[in-house]
């Protein structure tokens, strides 16, 4: 980020650890590659097709079917699905009530996190602008890539 002067010479400019000191994102488990992300995807996928496969559960939460097949074995332990069907090309994953609760659980957790992130930053923008405000400028323009 830059701060530039009337005549648009940069006064100041935020650098990565500057940034990086604006939040701390290993407070947020779902914003991170975490177990907590990757359970919330499985159990979301398997909450919205049973017969899904173990290759496109992989695909979709970007790890090694391998990782799908010990999550799918940890979540039959807690009793959060019911796999059903002879073998792997027959398989079929009910979701239970305790998965149901699970999935609700981190849900509203993964809500939580986005709003606590959008707060932090509407914060600092807003210090961002008011510094710049506070600098005598009255007219702002924002760009970016996204």
């Amino acid at each position: 980020m830059l701060t530039l002067d009337k005549d648009n010479d940069i006064i100041h400019s935020v650098n990565e650890k500057e940034v990086k000191n604006m939040f701390n994102f290993e407070d947020y488990t779902f914003f991170n590659p975490s177990p907590n992300f990757r359970e919330l995807m499985i159990l979301q996928i398997i909450s919205q097709n049973e017969r899904v496969s173990q290759e496109m559960i992989a695909k979709s939460v970007g790890i090694v079917p391998s990782m799908v097949n010990r999550y799918l074995k940890d979540f039959e332990d807690k009793k959060y699905i019911i796999k059903t069907g002879g073998n792997r090309r027959n398989m079929n994953y009910e979701i239970t009530y305790e998965g149901k609760k699970r999935l609700q659980f981190l849900t509203v957790s993964f809500i939580n996190e986005v709003s606590k992130i959008y707060s932090e930053t509407k914060k600092s923008f807003n210090k961002v602008l008011d510094k710049i405000e506070d600098m005598g400028y009255q007219n702002i323009l924002l760009y970016g890539a996204g």
